[in-house]
């Protein structure tokens, strides 16, 4: 739901021309008018032969969770810069913490792309919450987000539209680095 809203955003407030790739399995009728690659990442054939020497002014890599997606990817195209949302249970997380395996799988990620593209973003945001959550983890009251059927409050957390405005902003300014959205580092 996070690239939902940032191809929203995106061409709401710039209408420069994307293209997205995924499996069309989710949401295929959701912005007609962009050009679309079919192409599952989880296999290095696909996209050897959907990707086929590609070259991306800028890839945005929403739901990477393991090093062959972005092997696979990198392997098959180029790209000039690429950003990577990733989490914020990479700075948070510990051993006995339950998002400790997602934080090794997402920092392997970030290795892995390191090594392959020189001009990099790195997101690791916190909850995201937001338009089109299909979690059904949180739920909203007078601005404030609480874990559902709870008064728990999420922490960290980052509202999806800032994120996506702010994705796009960077991605567009180039910004390379690691940016945390939604808290602080300990």
């Amino acid at each position: 739901f996070i690239g939902r809203n940032f191809c929203e955003a995106f061409l709401d407030k710039h209408g420069m021309p994307f293209t997205l790739l995924n499996r069309k399995l989710t949401n295929p009728a959701l912005f007609p008018h962009v050009p679309r690659i079919v192409c599952d990442r989880n296999s290095s054939e696909d996209c050897k032969r959907t990707l086929s020497d590609s070259q991306w002014d800028a890839v945005v890599d929403f739901s990477g969770q393991q090093d062959h997606q972005i092997r696979n990817v990198l392997e098959a195209c180029r790209c000039d810069h690429y950003t990577f949302i990733s989490s914020s249970a990479v700075d948070r997380s510990w051993p006995s913490d339950p998002l400790f395996a997602l934080a090794q799988n997402k920092l392997w990620c970030e290795h892995l792309i390191e090594r392959y593209v020189s001009h990099r973003l790195i997101v690791r945001p916190g909850f995201v919450c937001g338009r089109y959550d299909y979690t059904e983890r949180f739920e909203e009251e007078e601005g404030i987000w609480f874990w559902r059927g709870t008064r728990n409050a999420v922490q960290p957390m980052i509202r999806v539209e800032f994120l996506a405005n702010t994705l796009v902003r960077l991605i567009r300014e180039r910004r390379t680095g690691i940016v945390r959205a939604g808290y602080h580092a300990t």
